[in-house]
């Protein structure tokens, strides 16, 4: 309720926001533009004094302040949502990943993609976050494998050794 009054007011608001990552939550001001559903989660479009345009997961909101400060709301917010995942970040890349049949049907249900021929999903998904890519991949087990980049496929290997206490393998130096 707090959110839709600021929003139609035009107030910005200061959250108590908590990335998937961090202990604790962080205070972040913004502009709010929309609160929007998408991919079974409620999310609120709003211009983050930090920088840019910033989907806010709902269940990460620890507690939300509407402040006297007004801002001008921008004309189309919808005009920059994405039409897939609620995904946004500076210089992000991609991490294409392969599933085996066992699974792929049902990961082509739920990213509106068909199976390959073979009856396995190869995929390509925004990634600016490693972690985010090496447990999305593992939770699959062996019917899930990164394709692309590469470094991303030896993180996946040294976390798996970590899981078996396996010794890590020496790294050679990048560049």
């Amino acid at each position: 309720a707090l959110l839709r009054s600021a929003i139609e007011e035009s107030r910005k608001v200061r959250l108590a926001y908590q990335k998937a990552d961090a202990r604790q939550p962080t205070p972040r001001t913004v502009c709010p533009h929309a609160l929007v559903h998408a991919s079974g989660m409620w999310y609120l479009v709003a211009h983050c004094d930090e920088g840019g345009l910033r989907f806010f997961r709902m269940d990460r909101v620890h507690r939300v302040e509407v402040l006297d400060e007004r801002f001008e709301p921008s004309p189309e917010p919808a005009a920059e949502l994405p039409s897939g995942p609620m995904f946004r970040a500076e210089g992000a890349g991609t991490v294409t990943i392969r599933y085996s049949p066992a699974i792929a049907r049902w990961i082509a249900e739920r990213s509106a993609s068909a199976v390959d021929t073979d009856g396995g999903l190869t995929l390509e998904h925004p990634c600016a976050d490693t972690d985010w890519a090496v447990r999305h991949v593992l939770q699959y087990g062996p019917d899930a494998e990164i394709v692309e980049p590469a470094d991303l496929r030896v993180e996946v290997v040294e976390r798996l050794r970590v899981i078996v206490g396996a010794p890590s393998v020496p790294r050679e130096p990048s560049g």
